[in-house]
């Protein structure tokens, strides 16, 4: 089980896609029920993330995976069987030997629990 944080898009947002947005060849790991038509909960979650213009983040050994809606891709890649969806890429962590920086509206992580 991986534990997963929810924080602002705008405190984890990759430095390079602020001159150039993201494209398909960035996502590492696409989020999809097993059952499309059954996907309320994941639905739910990414209307949520939406919404909010949140990420979720999950430390994993040395790599941070910070967790996207579709929304944010170029308009072609954004659905997927007429929904949205979750992607991920990978990071080296950028806290390597420090504490974790707390968001920047001062505000405590919050995390997901199932």
């Amino acid at each position: 089980m991986v534990e997963v944080e929810i924080v602002s898009r705008l405190v984890v947002w990759p430095r390079i896609w602020k001159a150039s947005e993201p494209s398909s060849d960035n996502i590492g790991l696409y989020f999809l029920p097993p059952n499309m038509r059954h996907g309320e909960e994941l639905d739910q979650l990414v209307n949520e993330v939406m919404k909010n213009d949140l990420v979720l983040r999950a430390i994993i050994n040395e790599a941070e995976m910070l967790i996207f809606p579709s929304v944010l891709l170029p308009k072609r890649y954004q659905m997927f069987q007429a929904k949205y969806y979750l992607w991920a890429v990978f990071k080296r962590r950028e806290d390597k030997g420090g504490v974790l920086a707390e968001p920047l509206d001062g505000t405590r992580n919050q995390q997901i629990k199932k």
